[in-house]
């Protein structure tokens, strides 16, 4: 098995395939629902498990990209584990980035109402 975090839909999710067959592939994201993280399939948004249930997921995910092995089921833990830190990471980098360009916009705003006030705020 491979894997790797690819866009789909301007979210990243994992992308896991296995090498010996590649057309037994899948997508994962991870979404937050009823209070819980869920790891749940790109494609269609089904649930597959919470992040809490990691080797139950790995099983899943190992099952549908077709997994023969403990071994590979255990590669499927350990990619899936990886694709929510890295999802939660660019989630985190994401939800900076808007902050810091709302920030910079109304700056600017104010600055522009500022000059077309004559520079008195709340003019």
């Amino acid at each position: 098995m491979s894997s790797g975090v690819v866009p789909h839909g301007g979210v990243p999710v994992l992308h896991a395939i296995n090498s010996e067959l590649p057309r037994r592939s899948v997508e994962i994201g991870v979404d937050f629902s009823d209070g819980w993280r869920w790891f749940a399939w790109a494609e269609s948004g089904a649930t597959i498990g919470t992040v809490d249930d990691a080797d139950g997921v790995a099983d899943v995910v190992g099952r549908a990209v077709g997994a023969q092995t403990a071994g590979e089921a255990a590669v499927a833990l350990e990619i899936t584990k990886a694709a929510y830190q890295e999802t939660l990471a660019r989630a985190g980098m994401l939800a900076r980035k808007t902050v810091e360009v709302h920030t910079y916009a109304e700056s600017q705003l104010v600055e522009v109402a500022e000059q077309d006030d004559g520079g008195e705020p709340g003019a």
